[in-house]
């Protein structure tokens, strides 16, 4: 059996369109056609590629990978700057005669909130799993302040 070699569809549509005299052609299609016949020097001016896709990995697998690398590390997680910003807002709020921290002070606070938030989540994804589900939702975490005793006295 010969081999042929197949065009593409969209060749055959820019073929096509080419018979009809561009007086004759709507602006519409002058201006497709213009921008078709300009693709390919951006495309030129371009570095190629290998033209190969990106490997796609199967989906929870980059959330498992960053959680392992996020538990073998032991920076903070909060950014330092945003989290001042918050502990000044705060202390402003409730006493404006004191205004200063010192960085000891403010990393120690930022250890213990961080170590409040992650086990405010953990708690909240055992309520998830207690439900059959895995993914949590604000009632886990609502559920989780509740049995924790953090928040509004109900």
């Amino acid at each position: 059996m010969a081999r042929v070699k197949h065009t593409p569809a969209s060749l055959k549509a820019s073929r096509a369109s080419t018979s009809v005299p561009p007086s004759q052609q709507s602006p519409v299609t002058r201006s497709n056609r213009r921008a078709q016949e300009e693709e390919p020097q951006e495309e030129a001016a371009a570095p190629q590629t290998q033209g190969r896709k990106k490997k796609r990995s199967k989906p929870g697998t980059m959330a498992l990978r960053e959680i392992r690398h996020f538990q073998k590390s032991c920076k903070l997680l909060i950014p330092a700057a945003p989290f001042i910003r918050c502990v000044k807002q705060i202390t402003h709020r409730f006493s404006t005669e004191v205004s200063r921290w010192t960085p000891e002070a403010v990393v120690a606070l930022q250890e213990a909130a961080e170590e409040c938030l992650v086990h405010l989540f953990e708690d909240g994804m055992l309520c998830a799993i207690h439900a059959r589900r895995i993914t949590l939702m604000t009632k886990d975490i609502q559920l989780a302040r509740r049995l924790g005793g953090i928040g509004r006295p109900w």
